[in-house]
């Protein structure tokens, strides 16, 4: 856990135990971890020069570690849209709910794993003369949102009409999972203000479905529903958003889950396509 002064470091570090992760405080300039260092979090905030200069001396450091992410406040999420931040792995919300946040770093991690493996077989590849995989088609950002038509669709739809993505509506639960089953789809905005046990069901049913249980999802809650918020937070939600506030955090908190996803499902496709292209086809191996 680094951060420019002590009492960040502390902080998040804090923060972070609440959710479950043990991490060591190294607040000030760059120094090696001693004890290694398999993740690293920077926490944003202070003097923005100062931090880049963290930043930038822990990506030319010698040892580099699996993941590098970036610790926000909810409030102040990263930029909507899909293109990548190459100095990071990932963001993650230091003030969400400990299980939201513990959600966060796992799914980082997962990601740094997917992308190390990747680069570990790109490596045996180039060493036997086996050609890259073909990249996946370019494909346009798409939700689906589940439930009564409120502001956060008609919110929803024009950021990502303005993103060049599209976003479809059901209205009904058995349409909605229709529409999962018929297409591929980034994230699903459940509408949980007007009827949230059915909310609550469809978050528990996509961690059911081995397809779709890392799709990001959104759960609209009516204000002050603590026990709808919490409840979808237990059943995988990415991210809550209160139906009579600001929609922009919730919205960059699903964008930043949906970047996440879409680089393990490429990082998936092309360990796949190298396990094909160089495996024993009578073994599988």
């Amino acid at each position: 856990m680094r951060a420019l002064d002590a009492r960040t470091a502390r902080d998040a570090q804090d923060l972070l135990a609440t959710a479950g992760i043990d991490a060591a405080a190294l607040p000030g300039p760059y120094r090696p971890a001693p004890d290694g260092e398999d993740i690293t979090i920077l926490a944003a905030g202070g003097d923005v020069d100062a931090f880049a200069r963290l930043c930038a001396a822990s990506l030319n450091a010698p040892e580099c570690p699996l993941a590098r992410l970036i610790g926000l406040h909810s409030a102040a999420p990263p930029a909507l849209g899909l293109n990548d931040v190459n100095l990071f792995t990932g963001a993650i919300a230091l003030d969400a709910p400990p299980k939201l946040l513990a959600a966060q770093v796992e799914a980082c991690i997962r990601v740094a794993v997917a992308e190390e493996e990747r680069t570990r077989r790109l490596a045996t590849a180039a060493e036997l003369g086996v050609s890259a995989p073909q990249p996946t088609e370019p494909r346009k950002l798409k939700a689906l949102y589940i439930g009564a038509p409120s502001a956060m669709f008609l919110a929803l739809e024009h950021m990502l009409a303005q993103l060049g993505g599209v976003t479809a509506a059901a209205f009904s639960s058995f349409a909605g999972f229709d529409h999962l089953h018929d297409e591929p789809f980034d994230a699903v905005v459940l509408n949980g203000a007007n009827d949230p046990a059915t909310a609550v069901s469809l978050c528990a049913a996509l961690r059911r479905n081995a397809s779709l249980y890392h799709m990001p999802t959104m759960v609209v809650t009516k204000p002050g529903d603590a026990a709808t918020a919490n409840a979808a937070i237990d059943r995988g939600a990415s991210a809550v958003a209160d139906a009579n506030a600001p929609y922009g955090p919730s919205l960059g908190w699903l964008f930043e889950a949906v970047r996440r996803e879409r680089r393990r499902r490429t990082a998936e496709h092309d360990i796949r396509a190298l396990r094909d292209l160089m495996g024993d086809p009578r073994t599988g191996l």
